[in-house]
């Protein structure tokens, strides 16, 4: 996750580097990759930017003994939290369908 408060100029830096939009689900998030592969999600949330950048594992269950940053929330891809590993965000994301895009599980 790259957090920013310029989401179109972000895009604009990473398609300068040959990364394309895979998916744009709302005016704040992006997902960039090559080919048919996601490898950057870029997102423009004030939250989001407060955490700073860091992984999203894609996981099929959320861990329960977790004090949450983002307390999960449904999102258009499935349930997303987020919470803090001493200073080190740690995004997780439950996909509803799987999809290619995110590569395998």
């Amino acid at each position: 996750m790259l957090p920013t408060d310029q989401l179109n100029e972000t895009i604009a830096g990473w398609s300068g580097a040959r990364f394309d939009v895979l998916w744009q689900p709302d005016d704040d998030t992006a997902l960039l990759g090559r080919g048919s592969r996601a490898l950057v999600m870029i997102e423009d949330d004030t939250t989001e930017r407060q955490l700073g950048p860091g992984p999203v594992v894609i996981t099929d269950q959320l861990p329960s003994d977790i004090e949450w940053a983002i307390a999960p929330v449904t999102v258009p891809a499935g349930t997303y939290a987020a919470c803090r590993i001493g200073a080190d965000p740690l995004r997780f994301l439950i996909l509803d369908e799987p999809t290619d895009v995110f590569g395998d599980r």
